[in-house]
């Protein structure tokens, strides 16, 4: 082989290998033009991701307080029952009762005095 076949040959390899590093490095760089886009679009559903949850955050915020007021409502109200259930227990039930059995009596005495008619089915009826 003389200097002119092997000027040529590499000269070939030259061209050969300049052609694949163009190749190659155009195909880097559209895969990391890709892989740009797909960061940017990650980062992008990420940041809607988190403008949900802080719009969730100030929903369940505003919702806490609601409850809040609404437990410290019903904490009042509770007291209130608890006053009233207080003074229904403090009524002398059992002295009310014998006193309604006495005012019966009292009925069915005057309405024997008086023996209006039908009466004697009243007495009968409030008797048992």
């Amino acid at each position: 082989m003389n200097f002119q076949e092997i000027s040529v040959i590499l000269g070939s390899i030259t061209i050969i290998s300049a052609t694949i590093g163009v190749f190659i490095a155009n195909s880097k760089n559209k895969f990391f033009e890709t892989q740009k886009v797909n960061y940017e679009s990650t980062i992008q559903s990420y940041q809607d991701v988190i403008d949900s949850l802080k719009t969730k955050n100030d929903f369940y915020e505003k919702e806490i307080k609601e409850l809040r007021v609404m437990h410290t409502e019903n904490v009042q109200q509770i007291g209130e029952l608890k006053g009233e259930l207080k003074s229904y227990r403090e009524l002398p039930l059992k002295e009310i009762a014998e006193n309604q059995k006495v005012i019966t009596t009292v009925q069915l005495l005057i309405a024997e005095h008086l023996k209006v008619d039908g009466v004697d089915d009243l007495i009968k009826k409030l008797a048992k």
